[in-house]
């Protein structure tokens, strides 16, 4: 849904016939299934961190039970601590489980088109590529980290803005079986913002990605704001140039292919010469 929104304003009164692939909608899968599987995470997650902070609240400020005193302070002891313990590991791990997710899909699926021509490798090489590829997830998982952490302070800032307000009256008014329901309503516009920061549109100096050489031209340090069409702008630059790279792996198998071909029907026409 954020993609098809963010899409549906990207036409361009120029260049309407190069551009014409480009209007396109294009879903980007491996985005939409690691939100999907940090949806199941995160859900899971504020049922048991809520239920503690009943608790544990509730024994330090317990609220009375004949005429609601102290309920007030109650619920502002569990916005406390949800927003200053809880909600940067929400976002923390949001940052980490979708980016991983797709990058480790997008490193996956390329390493499939590189090899995909090699599949009588000896077992030496085998194990070599696969040693490769532990490496490979070691690193991303230390990059994605080090995104996420760098990210984070931005990100809480903003987050601040809206959802303390949110869980006091969340809190105060709803019984702790009915918020996490509240929250996931409120959650249905706040993750497709939250995508929209994890995929550019708030560009970090750990991003070396080409298409973020507009957005980080002003400041290479401290990670900033895009505005959606400047995302819209690096996705289509992105796509295209995942296309050229997919062109080029493929007519490179092609040309292999073509000259194992040609050096395994070299002997075969020695023979009929001789013949």
């Amino acid at each position: 849904m954020t993609q098809r929104l963010l899409y549906s304003n990207s036409n361009t009164d120029d260049d309407d016939d190069d551009n014409t692939e480009s209007d396109l909608f294009i879903w980007d899968y491996t985005r939409s299934l690691s939100g999907a599987g940090f949806g199941i995470v995160a859900t899971c997650w504020l049922h048991y961190w809520w239920g503690l902070l009943e608790i544990v609240v509730n024994k330090k400020l317990p609220v009375c039970a004949i005429n609601g005193t102290n309920k007030f302070i109650n619920t502002l002891g569990k916005v406390f601590l949800d927003q200053v313990i809880g909600a940067p590991i929400y976002i923390y791990s949001y940052y980490c489980i979708t980016h991983f997710g797709k990058e480790f899909s997008k490193m996956n699926q390329l390493k499939n088109n590189t090899n995909d021509n090699d599949n009588n490798n000896n077992n030496k090489g085998t194990t070599t590529s696969n040693n490769k590829t532990t490496t490979t997830t070691v690193e991303l998982m230390k990059e994605t980290s080090n995104r996420a952490i760098e990210m984070l302070p931005v990100t809480m800032i903003r987050h601040w803005t809206i959802w303390p307000a949110v869980h006091t009256l969340n809190f105060y008014y709803n019984p702790i079986h009915h918020r996490v329901l509240v929250q996931n309503l409120v959650l249905i516009f706040w993750s497709g913002y939250l995508s929209h920061l994890n995929n550019g549109g708030l560009v970090s100096s750990t991003n070396n990605n080409a298409t973020t050489t507009k957005a980080t031209k002003n400041n290479n340090d401290i990670p900033h704001l895009i505005t959606p069409e400047d995302e819209i702008e690096m996705t289509e630059e992105l796509i295209l140039l995942q296309k050229k790279t997919t062109t080029t792996t493929t007519a490179s198998l092609k040309q292999r292919r073509g000259s194992s071909e040609a050096a395994a029907a070299a002997p075969l026409a020695t023979s009929h010469e001789r013949l």
